[in-house]
């Protein structure tokens, strides 16, 4: 078996238990890699109803058949367990080198159940495995802390370390992993699984090469893909990065400002990718194997958060920014650098906050929940103290928001939950669901909760010319082919930033041939995403997801936007519905959203029938 170790790793911290094992052929290719990987244990080893942050949720790292070899953006690995935030099926892609080191050290899978009876770290380096106490890190490191803590003890700056900060050991559900100066797998809560464990890091080294099927072909394939990844079409990623979409977003009505109850904010320009550019940009750095570097650092040279640097990328700025109704940027990289430090998710923790500012402006929360704290739109040290109230539990507000927005309604009432920004419990990424409606349909059928990286919607609406508030029959198909599509992208694992570089899913069939030799072509593998796809939803569905799961907030469906662009936008109830059925539909499942047991026969998915009650 080419491209692949063949190899899974499983350690049981209860019981201080390493046991290695072997994948099939048959594995891999109904399941490619990544996304499939991580969906089919979950599904096979995990038990309906347990508690996320219980030792019997499964932590699991899996790569794909390209990582370890010289494809570019394709040294990613994914993350998944049971998400302590939504409840349902939780994964995150890690950027950076983890993936290539893993797979190098000979690993397609790591699985991670129990818990340590006290702190501990890994240190995965080839076929040498060692758990080692953590009692120096745990309490007392953030990530940045540890993970220069683990290289300086191995004296190698080379290791990959994944680590979770001081949010994540208090068990925050909208904590994340974070590798330094990558973007954090920062969804679903994953960080807070790792520390009900009393894990603090994983540590990763490996020497081994990945042998491919055609070398000579996939060789002249990946250098042709490094030339195209190094042009004028990832020139946006290259140039500004993602920031980019501040102003693109702001122009048509889009950018989300004071939790989300306006479309565009007055002082975007002050946050744009291009002033970032210009006045904060020191440089920009690559993940492993990727010639793009779209990660750009911004560095404060001066004033009260001097010396700090961390990377800025829209979803940050537009959560600790415009959502909060903030422009100051030394503020927003010093609430970025907190985030990152402490192990938490910037988009959870902006919204989060946002809600919390809503409320108190609207009288619901007051000065004795705050700590005295004036917890107002586009106050920057409101901001910065409530971040380290979330970590620590400092204040009542704090410890509430640390479990997101969602419970933070439910607890505080009042009419609240209308307005707080969250599909599924998981706060909302950076698009205004009244101007981008079909995003809007497509971030609430999101298997893990608003995962804007699970299907192109947000990029489809503000591209392609498409009427943006209104919810179309060809939306939802490219909604459904873009879902099966990149199934097949976190399947492999490659980034989805340079989907631009490929021709489509036959150029991915070829690479997965050349690598693996395994026959495949587009056809057979957008029928392996649709098979992954439908064995989450299933998984979500066994643990109590209905049709009520599927919609946006409440404000979108009764609150028009009143400014400029688009002055009374608001998604029509009877019109979602109507979308939604037809999402369904065509996806092959119920009214209720339960795949069909037709669909399932015919995605090889029969053991899921009996299982989670498909008709």
């Amino acid at each position: 078996m080419k491209g692949y170790t063949g190899n899974i790793l499983k350690i049981n911290l209860s019981e201080n238990k390493i046991e290695k094992d072997t994948i099939t052929n048959q594995f891999c290719e109904e399941y490619i890699g990544g996304y499939g990987f991580g969906a089919k244990i979950l599904w096979d080893e995990l038990k309906p109803g347990i508690d996320p942050l219980m030792p019997e949720n499964i932590l699991v790292f899996a790569t794909g058949c390209a990582g370890g070899t010289i494809l570019p953006s394709s040294s990613n690995c994914c993350v998944f367990a049971k998400s302590p935030l939504t409840g349902l099926f939780g994964m995150e892609v890690i950027h950076g080198s983890i993936g290539q080191q893993m797979k190098r050290a000979g690993y397609d899978i790591i699985e991670i159940k129990g818990k340590a009876p006290d702190p501990v770290f890994l240190f995965i380096n080839d076929d040498n495995i060692e758990i080692h106490s953590a009692k120096d890190l745990w309490g007392k490191k953030d990530t940045e802390q540890t993970e220069k803590y683990v290289k300086n003890l191995y004296k190698d700056d080379k290791i990959a370390v994944i680590s979770i900060g001081q949010a994540c050991e208090n068990l925050s559900p909208i904590g994340c992993l974070k590798k330094n100066n990558n973007r954090p797998a920062g969804r679903n809560g994953l960080g807070a699984v790792m520390g009900s464990k009393n894990l603090k890091c994983i540590a990763f080294s490996g020497t081994k090469s990945i042998e491919v099927a055609d070398h000579k072909n996939f060789m002249e394939k990946a250098y042709d893909l490094v030339k195209t990844a190094s042009g004028p079409i990832m020139s946006k990623y290259k140039n500004i990065g993602t920031p980019a979409n501040v102003s693109v977003l702001n122009k048509i009505g889009a950018l989300p400002t004071n939790n989300f109850i306006h479309g565009t904010f007055n002082k975007s320009e002050e946050i744009s990718g291009e002033t970032i550019l210009k006045n904060w940009v020191t440089k920009n750095i690559a993940c492993s194997n990727c010639p793009v570097a779209c990660n750009h650092i911004s560095y404060i040279s001066k004033g009260k958060y001097k010396g700090i640097f961390t990377p800025l990328d829209y979803e940050s700025i537009f959560a600790l920014g415009s959502c909060c109704g903030i422009s100051d940027i030394p503020s927003i990289i010093k609430a970025v650098a907190l985030c990152d430090n402490y192990g938490l998710d910037p988009i959870s923790v902006g919204v989060s906050i946002a809600f919390a500012m809503e409320c108190y402006e609207k009288g619901i929360i007051n000065d004795n929940d705050t700590g005295g704290i004036q917890l107002k739109f586009g106050k920057t040290e409101a901001l910065i103290q409530m971040i380290e109230d979330i970590a620590f539990g400092k204040t009542e507000v704090g410890k509430i928001l640390a479990k997101g927005s969602k419970f933070a309604a439910e607890t505080w009432g009042n009419g609240s939950k209308e307005f707080a920004m969250n599909i599924k419990g998981l706060e909302l990424p950076g698009y205004s669901l009244r101007t981008l409606q079909s995003t809007a349909l497509a971030l609430s059928v999101s298997l893990t909760g608003t995962n804007y990286l699970q299907n192109g919607s947000y990029i489809l609406d503000p591209n392609n010319g498409i009427e943006r508030m209104k919810i179309g029959q060809n939306d939802v198909k490219s909604i459904i082919s873009s879902e099966n599509l990149y199934a097949v992208m976190d399947s492999l694992i490659i980034c989805k930033f340079t989907g631009n570089c490929y021709s489509g899913v036959n150029e991915l069939a070829e690479i997965y041939q050349l690598i693996t030799g395994i026959l495949m072509d587009g056809e057979k593998m957008l029928k392996i995403g649709e098979r992954i796809h439908n064995l989450v939803k299933c998984f979500n569905v066994r643990e109590g997801a209905v049709r009520s799961y599927d919609y946006p907030p409440e404000r979108t469906f009764k609150e028009k936007l009143n400014n400029e662009p688009n002055r009374g936008a608001i998604i029509d109830r009877k019109e979602y519905d109507k979308m939604l059925d037809k999402y369904y539909e065509l996806r092959g499942w119920s009214k209720e959203g339960i795949p069909s047991k037709e669909k399932l026969k015919d995605l090889g998915l029969e053991f899921c029938i009996d299982k989670m009650g498909g008709k």
